[in-house]
C-alpha cells in the first residue's frame, strides 16, 4: 500500500483542528469520569486478601475495568469515518490516497490514546496501585500495566475505525457498537466458559487478551482459591504473547478498514 506522507501530514493536521475547534477535550473528561466510576465500584473488592473470594473477587475487577477501556477506545471513533464519509469519497476522486488518510487517523489516534492511557493510569494507581502484591514480569508493574491499558484502548479505537470504515450511516455505527462490545463480553473467556468453536473465536476479542495480560501482570494465580489458569502464569512469554496479539488486531483492523474503504467509490447512496 503506497503512502503519500504529504496527505498523512494533513489529515493529521486536520484531526488536530478538528479536536481544538470542537472542544475535544471533553473526550478526556468522559475518559476520566469512568475511570473514576469503575475504580470507585471495584476498590473494594480489588485484591481484598482478608476475603475467602479474593480471586472471583479480583478477576471480576479487572474484567470490568477492561471492559472499560474497551469502551473508552471505541467511543474514540466508530463515528469518525463514517461521519465524513462522503467528503471522503469526493476527494478519493479526487486523489486522495486511503492508506494516506487512514494512517494519518492511526497516528492522531495513538497519541489521543495515550492520553487517554495516562489518565486511566493515573487514577487507577492512585486509587488502587497500593493494594497490587505483584512487581511485575519483567519491569516494573506500572511500566507493565501502562503499556497494557495503551494498548488494549488503542486497539478498540482502531477496531472502532474498521467498523467506521465499513459501515454507511452514523445510525449503522450506532447499531453494531453495542454488538461488538457484547462480543467483548461474551468472548472475553471469563463470564462464560468457552470450548471449541467458541474457545478459538475468543482468541479474537480484545477483551479476552487484556484479561489475560492485566492476570499475567498482576500474578493473579497466586491468589487463594485461583483457578490456576496457564494463560494467567505471571511469565515474560504471556505477557508478550498478549501485547503482539494487541499490536496483531490493530494492525488487521487498520487493514480492514484501508480495504472496505476502497470500496467507497461504489457506493450507491
Amino acid at each position: 500500500m503506497k503512502i503519500n506522507f504529504k496527505q498523512v501530514k494533513t489529515y493529521i493536521g486536520k484531526n488536530y483542528r478538528i479536536f481544538f475547534n470542537e472542544r475535544g477535550w471533553k473526550t478526556f473528561l468522559f475518559t476520566a469520569i469512568i475511570t473514576y466510576i469503575i475504580v470507585s465500584v471495584i476498590e473494594k473488592n480489588f485484591f481484598d486478601m482478608n476475603s475467602d473470594v479474593v480471586y472471583l473477587n479480583t478477576t471480576n475487577s479487572i474484567f470490568t475495568l477492561v471492559c472499560g477501556l474497551i469502551w473508552i477506545g471505541i467511543f474514540n471513533s466508530i463515528y469518525k469515518v463514517v461521519g465524513e464519509r462522503e467528503i471522503v469519497k469526493r476527494e478519493y476522486r479526487s486523489g486522495l490516497n486511503l492508506s494516506s488518510y487512514m494512517l494519518g487517523h492511526l497516528l492522531y489516534d495513538s497519541v489521543i490514546c495515550f492520553i487517554e492511557s495516562l489518565i486511566v493510569f493515573a487514577i487507577f494507581i492512585t486509587g488502587l496501585g497500593s493494594k497490587i502484591v505483584s512487581n511485575g514480569v519483567l519491569f516494573s508493574n506500572k511500566i507493565e500495566i501502562f503499556i497494557s491499558i495503551f494498548l488494549i484502548i488503542y486497539s478498540a479505537d482502531i477496531m472502532g475505525l474498521m467498523i467506521s470504515s465499513i459501515v454507511k450511516t452514523q445510525n449503522s455505527a450506532a447499531n453494531v457498537m453495542p454488538i461488538a462490545m457484547i462480543f467483548q463480553l461474551v468472548f472475553a473467556d471469563r463470564i462464560f466458559q468457552l470450548s471449541g468453536v467458541k474457545q478459538t473465536i475468543s482468541n479474537f476479542a480484545i477483551s479476552k487478551k487484556g484479561m489475560q495480560l492485566m492476570a499475567v501482570i498482576m500474578n493473579l494465580n497466586d491468589l487463594r482459591y485461583s483457578e490456576r489458569r496457564s494463560e494467567y502464569v505471571a511469565s515474560s512469554k504471556n505477557m508478550f504473547s498478549n501485547w503482539f496479539s494487541l499490536i496483531g488486531f490493530i494492525i488487521v483492523y487498520a487493514v480492514v478498514g484501508i480495504l472496505f474503504l476502497k470500496l467507497i467509490d461504489k457506493d450507491k447512496r
